[in-house]
């Protein structure tokens, strides 16, 4: 049949975040259809990033989107999140976890993790001179996770019941501002 999806890459089950990359060479689908080879366009590796599953996961989730969860909830008695702009909500969010010293150097530290071994793999397929299209995805914690990593160095992602980055971009993005974004 040829060359088909390989893998290429994984993590520990123990680690944060757990992730694996899936090669689909290029033409890899023609060829498993009809049984020729096609090697025009670009190879695509898929890293995909294993949502919550641990207790270690459940906290991580809770630390990420405590604070917004209670303005959301907070929205029932009065619309705060209607009234107030994204903007000054995005500075309260990234100001509160910064400053309380709840959030930023551990939450950083693990979507920064997939970040490296993201450039890592990019700089492996230039060295090899491979035309290689990006894409990550992921569930939940991990779909935040992907989309973080994704908006930070410019390559695709399709999650799945993220909760999403509006509120949170601001710290999300840290000293980047404005790299982690929705509109991307």
């Amino acid at each position: 049949f040829g060359p088909g999806p390989q893998l290429e890459n994984f993590t520990n089950y123990s680690n944060t975040p757990r992730w694996l990359a899936v090669r689909f060479p290029a033409g890899w689908k023609h060829q498993a259809t009809h049984g020729t080879a096609r090697s025009e366009g670009a190879d695509t590796l898929v890293v995909t990033v294993k949502g919550t599953s641990t207790i270690e996961d459940g906290y991580l989730d809770t630390d990420l989107f405590s604070t917004i969860k209670v303005l959301q909830y907070f929205g029932f008695i009065a619309p705060v999140l209607k009234l107030m702009p994204v903007d000054f909500v995005q500075w309260i969010l990234k100001t509160v976890k910064l400053g309380a010293g709840a959030g930023g150097k551990q939450e950083m530290k693990i979507w920064n993790r997939l970040k490296k071994h993201m450039k890592e793999l990019q700089l492996a397929e230039q060295a090899r001179n491979i035309n290689t299209t990006f894409v990550l995805t992921g569930h939940s914690l991990g779909g935040t996770i992907a989309e973080i990593v994704a908006a930070k160095l410019g390559v695709q992602a399709l999650v799945w019941s993220s909760p999403g980055t509006l509120y949170s971009e601001a710290y999300f993005s840290g000293h980047d501002i404005g790299s982690v974004s929705e509109e991307r």
